[in-house]
């Protein structure tokens, strides 16, 4: 398997057949040959096949983008952050008046927000949903809405040394099986939703944006959110089988509302109020009909895919970050 990347790829397979590769390659292709890559577009890779762990981490870049924009931290140094976005930030980030996207024009908002949404489309997906909700500004916004977002910044500095970790010591029900999590909030005019699939220990993939269509209802949300995350799912299963690893049993699809679920398993008729949604609920059906995914339910408080609906308190976002990022086990949100 190679992947490309402008001029550079990374190339993987077995001892025989990574011998064979790079003798072909060179012998075809003007190409200089550097070795194991210990990084690649800035995500640093720990690699430790004899373990059983890769962990994907991006220390460095945090290092640069504090050095880069340190004349809007603290003299000592940038503050300790356990999240990205508090609550309370979140509720202050409001339209900007007139007057205050003057008084803030001189600030560079666009820059410092395109310096922290890079890794979280790699390796802090945790922070999708504050980079969401912060991009919003990107046009106009306030000193209160840079100070927010210096907070950002400062959480990837203070938690630069983690990353995604995924893990091989799974029971054979686990290694290599694909898990998905949808969850949404529901908000006029669009609802935010979140959709996460993981495997091996940690995600693969993360999204958190608003519905493109207007819900009714937190039902509503809730199976836009599940049919979203179905197609994912779809595409990841096709992918895992073209590389050998298909995926025998349906894959789970986490939700927290029973009643999104009972409508998604039921093969009846929709009621009146629930046929706005009736094309999307009859293609999560049909997935579900042909093996592809199955939802289950899962208390709230276990829900993984809440980090990128709203923000969260610190003790609930660690919790669930660690879980989804490979760095503990899921027994953790057990214990309370």
């Amino acid at each position: 398997m190679v992947i490309s990347w402008v001029d550079d790829c990374r190339y993987f397979g077995t001892n025989d057949l990574l011998k064979q590769y790079e003798k072909d390659i060179v012998s075809h292709c003007k190409c200089t040959l550097e070795g194991e890559a210990k990084e690649f577009v800035s995500i640093q890779i720990n690699n430790q096949l004899d373990k059983g762990i890769l962990e994907l981490t991006q220390e460095d870049y945090w290092v640069k983008a504090v050095e880069r924009f340190k004349e809007f931290l603290p003299a000592d140094g940038p503050k300790e952050r356990k999240v990205p976005l508090s609550p309370a930030d979140e509720r202050m980030l409001v339209e900007p008046s007139e007057a205050e996207m003057k008084e803030a024009e001189h600030l560079p908002y666009p820059n410092l927000l395109g310096v922290c949404q890079y890794p979280s489309s790699f390796s802090r997906l945790e922070m999708r949903y504050a980079m969401s909700v912060l991009s919003r500004h990107r046009t106009k916004w306030s000193i209160n809405h840079f100070k927010i977002l210096v907070k950002a910044l400062e959480y990837g500095f203070t938690t630069r040394k983690m990353g995604l970790r995924y893990t091989a010591n799974l029971s054979e029900k686990e290694l290599n099986v694909l898990v998905g999590y949808a969850d949404s909030g529901f908000s006029v005019p669009r609802s935010q939703g979140c959709r996460l699939v993981m495997m091996n220990g940690a995600a693969i993939s993360l999204t958190s944006k608003r519905h493109t269509t207007t819900d009714d209802s937190t039902t509503s949300a809730e199976l836009t959110e599940c049919y979203l995350c179905s197609c994912d799912i779809v595409g990841f299963r096709e992918l895992m089988a073209e590389v050998g690893l298909k995926q025998e049993d349906p894959t789970i699809i986490y939700q927290d509302n029973q009643s999104a679920i009972k409508i998604a398993m039921n093969r009846g008729s929709l009621a009146k109020k629930t046929r706005a949604t009736e094309i999307r609920v009859f293609s999560v059906r049909n997935k579900i009909e042909d093996m592809k995914v199955v939802p289950i339910y899962l208390e709230t408080t276990r829900m993984l895919a809440d980090l990128g609906t709203k923000a969260l308190d610190p003790k609930l976002f660690c919790a669930l970050r660690d879980v989804m990022c490979g760095y503990a086990k899921k027994g953790i949100l057990d214990k309370g």
